[in-house]
């Protein structure tokens, strides 16, 4: 705590970097703290799948890597740009992704991470909306983490992933709603959520029932909170 209260407290990037230094974050032999922080990532990925007893289990958590890696490099071609903060963190190579969407070839993908790329270039002939890739490729993820937990024997993996889609679709949802823009609700809801999805898309019209529902599967306390959201656009995050 002490080490961070001094990172925190650096008056500038010099002192920030001499306080990295003195820790052993960075070294003289690894001065850049970009890479020393990869190393580390790369360090705790591995120390987690050397522990880990079931691959699927632990591979269904890393997989937003590869995701989040094939948004960013789809998004910076469209754009022309040269994609920045990819994570080698996943269970896909990264040079692998790249060639992949820079060739717009994807068989080698898991089927779900596969459809959803190939629509999306489709799409992208007449122009793609960004919010679009977030969407195909989070509903992909969500369906091979569904896929991957459902052969785990941990029941803390498997409500993780169950809460994360609840939350998530809870989100979209109030967001969709002040936004009041973008995709159809029905075209965002991610999949493996305990949720059923007629309540998000009657939330609308029936927004006592989606709060009820929300508040039976994880208590009044998260139920007021979601109530002060629905009000309130500021209170969403």
């Amino acid at each position: 705590e002490a080490q961070f209260q001094r990172l925190l407290g650096a008056a500038n990037e010099q002192e920030a970097l001499k306080v990295l230094l003195e820790t052993g974050y960075i070294t003289q032999e690894q001065p850049d703290p970009e890479k020393a922080s990869l190393e580390r990532r790369l360090k705790a990925y591995e120390a987690v799948r050397s522990l880990t007893p079931e691959p699927a289990t632990t591979d269904s958590f890393l997989l937003r890597n590869d995701v989040n890696n094939l948004k960013i490099l789809l998004k910076a071609r469209l754009l022309h740009e040269e994609p920045e903060g990819l994570s080698p963190g996943g269970t896909l190579n990264t040079e692998d992704l790249r060639h992949a969407v820079s060739e717009r070839r994807y068989t080698r993908l898991p089927e779900a991470l596969k459809q959803a790329m190939d629509a999306l270039e489709k799409r992208s002939a007449t122009g793609l909306d960004p919010m679009e890739v977030d969407v195909l490729l989070d509903r992909a993820l969500y369906t091979l983490m569904a896929q991957g937990l459902s052969r785990s024997s941990s029941k803390l993996a498997r409500a993780s992933m169950t809460m994360r889609a609840d939350f998530a679709n809870l989100r979209a949802f109030l967001r969709l709603r002040f936004l009041r823009a973008g995709l159809p609700l029905e075209q965002v809801l991610l999949p493996g959520g305990e949720m059923e999805a007629r309540y998000f898309l009657k939330g609308e019209q029936s927004p006592d029932a989606l709060l009820n529902r929300f508040g039976r599967v994880y208590g009044r306390p998260l139920r007021e909170l979601a109530a002060h959201a629905m009000e309130h656009a500021a209170g969403i995050s």
